[in-house]
């Protein structure tokens, strides 16, 4: 539109027009008016271009945000499926992980399993609201071994030992038949020694502490049920 105006205006003949400033009465022609509505122009072209030039800047950061979101989301699901990765470092990747609502059900049932997991081996009592309703909902949605195993270790870490034992039973024999090792083995037997110890059963907490201690177990549970028998180590 002031490109049309400017040419138009170069048409015009001399005339007489009021420009503010420049006294009452003075003779210009369509050139003088079009170098007056030019700076208008340009600045309105400037804005257009920083306009553009902070959206472009803005889209950049936000793809760059979001590459690295990506890159630590697999970095995380890598942490929570190598094998090498410590139990401190899992538990760390699981709960970040599950503040993302981005999961399918599948993902976020295990990420919630894992959360649940890990805060009943490290005995975090300032999370145990977490894990018992963490633990209730994935039990609820799959009632697999390991999830109810999963439900086992927390119960067991809150006190209600008479409820725990038979899930741990459950989860004892599922991890026997994967194999996966004789750390999960080692705490197992932890979770169960204190489940029975909270439930009266004294031989049979020994007799799972003699186990969790054989193999090399030292978690929380474990270190509760020496210290409530009276034993400084068990051999």
């Amino acid at each position: 539109m002031a490109v049309q105006m400017v040419m138009l205006l170069t048409t015009l003949t001399v005339a007489e027009v009021r420009i503010p400033g420049l006294g009452d009465k003075v003779p210009s022609d369509g050139m003088v008016l079009g170098r007056l509505l030019a700076p208008t122009s340009d600045a309105q072209a400037q804005a257009q271009a920083q306009a553009q030039a902070q959206a472009q800047a803005q889209a950049q950061a936000q793809a760059q945000a979001q590459a690295q979101a990506q890159a630590e989301h697999e970095r995380r699901w890598a942490v929570l499926s190598q094998d090498g990765s410590s139990p401190a470092e899992k538990l760390s990747a699981a709960t970040e992980m599950l503040k993302t609502p981005c999961w399918d059900a599948h993902t976020q049932l295990f990420l919630k399993g894992a959360v649940a997991y890990y805060i009943a081996v490290f005995g975090l009592v300032e999370r145990y609201g977490e894990a018992d309703r963490l633990s209730s909902e994935v039990v609820a949605q799959d009632p697999s071994d390991a999830n109810v195993d999963t439900r086992g270790c927390v119960l067991a870490m809150m006190g209600a030992g008479l409820e725990a034992v038979p899930m741990l039973k459950r989860g004892l024999i599922g991890i026997d038949e994967l194999g996966l090792g004789d750390e999960e083995l080692g705490w197992c037997h932890s979770f169960l020694a204190k489940a029975h110890l909270d439930g009266g059963a004294e031989p049979e907490a020994r007799s799972h502490a003699l186990k969790a201690a054989e193999l090399g177990a030292t978690i929380p549970a474990f270190d509760e049920v020496q210290q409530r028998l009276g034993l400084s180590q068990i051999d």
